[in-house]
């Protein structure tokens, strides 16, 4: 969310990662009063603005993707030209870990064994 005062007709919101040599993750224009923007591509910002703010959610973030994140916005009209710089956020994004298929198949024989098992000591008890 990254609020901003003051009167403008056309902005552009722009999604910066990093902190020195910065890139650009996503940018769009538009104009108020409402608005809703997405962009295409593996990752996906979509935004709703007002006279208010701008709300951005970002989808397809990956674990590679954790960094320091920063929202910039430039009025574009009416004159004179501003850009403005959120604080920033640290986005952190956990891996998805995989079982290895070796304990995958261990856990599986233990599935079939546990009952048999259970099975057998049942039956000679009885």
């Amino acid at each position: 969310s990254f609020s901003f005062k003051g009167k403008g007709e056309e902005l552009r919101v722009t999604l910066l990662r990093g902190m020195g040599e910065e890139s650009i993750l996503c940018a769009s224009s538009f104009y108020l009063p409402n608005s809703t923007f997405q962009t295409k591509g593996p990752v996906v910002c979509q935004g709703e603005a007002s006279r208010d703010g701008v709300e951005l959610t970002v989808s397809g973030l990956l674990g590679s993707d954790t960094d320091l994140y920063r929202c910039s916005l430039e009025i574009m009209y009416p004159p004179p030209y501003r850009r403005r710089f959120g604080n920033g956020t640290i986005i952190y994004i956990p891996e998805k870990t995989e079982c290895p298929a070796a304990v995958r198949q261990e856990i599986g024989n233990i599935l079939y064994v546990l009952p048999i098992s259970i099975l057998a000591f049942t039956t000679i008890i009885v």
